[in-house]
C-alpha cells in the first residue's frame, strides 16, 4: 500500500512538532529556574508568618495553624520564643491561615494570615500573642500597633480592637 502525503500535511506536522519542542524546552527552563530561585516567574513571592509568645510568666503557648490545603500541626512556644512558617499566597488571593492558640485554661482562634487583609502590608508578618489578643508588627512605626481581639475557639473572624 502506498501512502501519499501532501506538502501541506508535512508542513503542518513539522510545525506542530516544532511548537511542541519549544513548549517542552520552555517548561524545562522554567522548572530549572523555579528549582534554583525561591520565586519562579509564574508564582507569587513567599510570605512568612512569625508568631511570638508574649504571654509572660513562663506561660507556654500551644499553636495549631492550618489553611484549606495545609495543616501545620501543633507547636509549643515558650515565653519570648517564636514559631515561623513560610508559604506562597495563592494567585486567586484566597490564602487564609487560621491558628488555634491554647494556654492554661484559655483557647482562642485567629486568622493569622488573611490574604485580603495582609497581602499589601506584609510579606514577613510578625505577630505578638498577648493575653488580650494578637498584635501585628508595623515596619513603619517599628511597634506592635495593630492589635485584634480574640475569637472564642468556635467563633469567626476577629475584629480590630
Amino acid at each position: 500500500m502506498v501512502t501519499s502525503y501532501s506538502s501541506t500535511n508535512v508542513t503542518l506536522v513539522a510545525t506542530r512538532m516544532m511548537v511542541l519542542m519549544i513548549y517542552l524546552s520552555m517548561c524545562w527552563t522554567f522548572d530549572n529556574v523555579a528549582a534554583i530561585s525561591t520565586d519562579s516567574f509564574f508564582q507569587r513571592k513567599r510570605a512568612t508568618v512569625t508568631i511570638n509568645n508574649a504571654l509572660g510568666n513562663t506561660t507556654q503557648l500551644q499553636v495549631d495553624c492550618k489553611s484549606k490545603d495545609d495543616n501545620l500541626g501543633q507547636h509549643q512556644i515558650n515565653t519570648g520564643a517564636n514559631y515561623s512558617f513560610t508559604f506562597r499566597p495563592s494567585l486567586s488571593g484566597t490564602t487564609l491561615f487560621t491558628c488555634n492558640f491554647t494556654w492554661a485554661l484559655n483557647a482562642y482562634s485567629f486568622e493569622i494570615y488573611n490574604q485580603h487583609r495582609d497581602h499589601t502590608n506584609c510579606r514577613a508578618c510578625v505577630w505578638q500573642i498577648k493575653t488580650n489578643g494578637p498584635c501585628e508588627y508595623s515596619y513603619e512605626t517599628e511597634t506592635y500597633k495593630l492589635c485584634y481581639t480574640w475569637n472564642n475557639i468556635t467563633s469567626g473572624q476577629a475584629a480590630p480592637a
